[in-house]
């Protein structure tokens, strides 16, 4: 139902219109055929919307594979990067600290 209301707001048609929508469809189709349009359409909805989850859940298996793939490496790397210890970036900087705590005060 919402999805219909939204398609009606999309195409801009107002109370007025929808009015007029109604009566001709009942004018067309009699008070006995409607319930049965009515119920014809909501399956239609219905395996519309089955459909397009079954698309949306496919290509997001689609894409998690290769996703996963591209993330090994990436973690590997970031692994790498921390274990790599700050005096092996820099042995100048923490030689100057150690230097400096072994530094007894005055």
């Amino acid at each position: 139902m919402l999805m219909i209301l939204s398609i009606l707001l999309f195409l801009n048609i107002g109370g007025p219109e929808l009015f007029v929508i109604a009566i001709a469809v009942l004018l067309l189709f009699g008070p006995d055929k409607l319930p049965g349009i009515a119920r014809t359409m909501g399956k239609f909805v219905r395996e519309f919307k089955d459909a397009m989850n079954g698309v949306q859940d496919e290509i997001t298996q689609a894409m998690k594979e290769p996703l996963e793939e591209l993330k090994k490496p990436i973690d590997s790397i970031h692994q790498d990067i921390k274990s790599i210890n700050t005096e092996n970036i820099n042995p100048e900087v923490t030689e100057e600290k150690k230097e400096s705590s072994t530094e007894k005060p005055i």
